[in-house]
């Protein structure tokens, strides 16, 4: 069954008729809103079938309806508490608060995927995104002069994405 979803998600694909950008010059793009849903595949079927029925026309640009992308993000934490310690193997002595001076790369988030163009308004995405996150976790006592302990905490998730734009 798998393969026969597979096979009308191909012939769904391609069921949608071309639109070149000359045909597309008299719409004035905006403003877009990006919104992404979760499916099975049965479902993304029905909705470009429905889309294909309803007129609902996929952008080519030089022959082509996807057009492959990737980005990547990296976010800072800046003026974060900074402090020095040594550990002596059962707590941190000789605490020092630095100031709010430590400044970081805490998250890097990257994506690989394409963007099939239904219209000049509206299109699908399909994407495979990548978010690393690392924070500094700083406990210190209430009148901040002794270190109770410092984490790094570090995660990495993934997740495959589908996603329709519109564009207004």
């Amino acid at each position: 069954m798998a393969d026969f979803q597979h096979q009308s998600l191909v012939e769904s694909l391609t069921a949608i008729a071309p639109i070149t950008l000359a045909e597309m010059d008299a719409i004035k793009l905006m403003n877009r809103v990006d919104t992404k849903y979760l499916t099975d595949e049965a479902t993304l079927v029905q909705v470009l079938a429905d889309a294909a029925a309803a007129g609902y026309r996929a952008l080519e640009t030089e022959g082509e309806k996807l057009s492959p992308y990737a980005y990547v993000e990296l976010r800072n934490v800046f003026n974060d508490p900074a402090c020095t310690a040594k550990y002596d193997g059962s707590s941190f002595i000789d605490y020092v608060f630095t100031g709010y001076t430590d400044a970081y790369v805490n998250r890097l988030r990257g994506a690989l995927g394409l963007e099939w163009k239904l219209s000049k308004q509206h299109a699908l995405d399909f994407s495979f995104l990548g978010d690393y996150c690392y924070d500094k976790v700083v406990d210190i006592n209430a009148e901040g002069t002794k270190l109770k302990s410092i984490a790094f905490d570090r995660a990495f998730n993934a997740s495959i994405c589908i996603g329709y734009k519109f564009s207004f």
